[in-house]
């Protein structure tokens, strides 16, 4: 997992002027959404860990795999997009 989240994190930095440009993204909202990824990747590391040694690995990883199909979609349409400015004709 964590080499997959290092690769993510390298791509978002890679692509972050594209991302920028096209959604119309403030500096601070960029560095909200690095940070919740981060966060969440910290939450999912400190709750994984005693579920692992309590339940054993197979729970840990059955719940992720469980719970983010589902509230990874719904936390992300639960987000309002910035309003798009209209071309000039």
């Amino acid at each position: 997992m964590a080499v997959t989240f290092g690769m993510v994190r390298y791509a978002y930095g890679l692509t972050l002027p594209a991302i920028r440009t096209d959604l119309v993204l403030s500096d601070l909202v960029l560095g909200l959404i690095a940070s919740g990824t981060f966060l969440g990747f910290l939450v999912a590391l400190l709750l994984s860990t005693p579920l692992s040694a309590k339940a054993g690995p197979r729970a840990s990883t059955t719940l992720g795999g469980l719970v983010w199909p589902v509230a990874g979609p719904a936390a992300s349409s639960s987000v309002c997009a910035p309003p798009r400015s209209q071309p000039s004709r």
